[in-house]
């Protein structure tokens, strides 16, 4: 009988929400999506002000083949502003990205060992991935997310499609990012490939439960990190339960060998 429990997404949703009570977690998880902010605040109002000369002169043309009525009432204003909507729509992907990568290449590093010494004290370190494979897993990841993400548009005039598309990609990325930053430095090679095998339904699940939370406003901005804790505490559950797994079938054959033997 196995004597660790399988890992489940409530599980981790839970496990995640309690680690954003210990200080050094919540800070290092968090800062980094305050950087990434306020340089999006700036890069995002920066180039509406470079854009904003080259689509006046057509939003003017515009409005001048409008009634007066709907000129008094400030149609040029609203379409400008629905105009800097669309804008951070298509950046939308862009920005998570960055966060992702942010939270990749900073606060998961700067976290783990403190989740790892506080809830999974026995998970032996073995000869792991390390930083700089999970840094490339996470480039390749990013450009497959961008490529698809683009492509994804041709979708547009179907009802919900993007999306259901965009959600995809999302949690293609949480998936393939975040888990193998979880494991970098315990698992070996072929255990995250185990891991990625045999709990890939939940696994998908988990980065697509993160990936709605992108689309509700003020929680879309937490959501990386919470994503990553998300993937960092099933990916070390699922680790513990596999080399459990793997334990208690080694016990088994050497019971039936030596009864075998005694035979």
């Amino acid at each position: 009988m196995i004597n660790v429990e399988k890992p489940t997404i409530l599980n981790a949703i839970k496990s995640s929400l309690l680690s954003l009570l210990h200080p050094k977690i919540i800070f290092h998880m968090l800062w980094p999506v305050v950087l990434g902010f306020m340089l999006w605040v700036l890069l995002y109002f920066g180039l509406w002000i470079l854009l904003k000369p080259s689509i006046s002169p057509y939003v003017n043309e515009f409005q001048q083949e409008l009634p007066n009525w709907l000129i008094n009432i400030g149609v040029a204003s609203i379409l400008l502003i629905i105009l800097q909507i669309l804008l951070a729509i298509l950046l939308m992907p862009v920005i998570y990205l960055t966060f992702v990568i942010i939270i990749s290449a900073f606060s998961i590093p700067l976290t783990l060992p403190t989740i790892i010494n506080k809830d999974y004290p026995k998970l032996e370190a073995k000869e792991s991935l390390g930083f700089i494979e999970s840094l490339k897993v996470t480039l390749i990841a990013s450009l497959v997310f961008l490529f698809f993400y683009i492509v994804s548009f041709a979708l547009f005039f179907i009802p919900f499609a993007i999306i259901i598309a965009h959600l995809i990609c999302t949690a293609f990325l949480n998936k393939s990012t975040f888990l193998i930053d979880a494991l970098s430095t315990h698992a070996t090679i072929e255990e995250c490939e185990r891991i990625k095998e045999k709990f890939a339904t939940p696994l998908f699940f988990l980065g697509l439960l993160n990936a709605v939370l992108t689309y509700l406003p003020i929680i879309n901005i937490f959501a990386p990190a919470l994503a990553a804790l998300c993937f960092i505490h099933y990916g070390l559950s699922a680790l513990e339960f596999i080399r459990a797994e793997d334990l208690e079938i080694r016990k088994r054959l050497e019971h039936e060998v030596i009864e075998l033997t005694s035979n």
